[in-house]
């Protein structure tokens, strides 16, 4: 969890002492405590297989990152036509485009807390041909 993302703590840069509280009283474990100092940009890329696909098959989407992402969240938009909205989270997604077209998906990585610049990709995805299966019977084909 980054320091800047605990309220009352904005702009922080030291922490004499950490509190943890409950509700009951139980056995609480508590595993490793690291200090990072992340000041590097993140870096992302997308990779998209396939990158030519039929309708009704399913794609899968990859974000590749480097740099200073600590925590990262990473969602994604599958059609940049309707705005750029939140339809998946993770970092490996796969999404099935129904009609046949050119869409460009968007990648945006930032950290849970909110704290990091926005770091955006994008790769392009054909869609065109014969479905690959009968939505009206279920039948898959080649």
């Amino acid at each position: 969890m980054a320091l800047a993302s605990l309220r009352g703590l904005e702009g922080a840069t030291q922490v004499r002492a950490v509190g943890l509280f409950t509700d009951e009283a139980e056995v609480f474990y508590l595993g490793r405590v690291r200090l990072i100092e992340d000041e590097q940009p993140a870096e992302v890329s997308v990779v998209a297989t396939p990158q030519f696909a039929r309708p009704n098959q399913v794609v899968e989407f990859t974000a590749k990152l480097r740099g200073g992402v600590i925590d990262p969240l990473i969602t994604w938009d599958f059609d940049k036509t309707d705005g750029i909205t939140e339809q998946a989270v993770g970092r490996e997604v796969k999404f099935v485009y129904k009609e046949a077209g050119n869409y460009m998906v968007t990648c945006r990585v930032t950290d849970k807390a909110g704290i990091r610049k926005e770091t955006t990709a994008s790769v392009g995805i054909r869609v065109e041909g014969e479905p690959l299966w009968s939505e009206q019977t279920g039948a898959m084909w080649e």
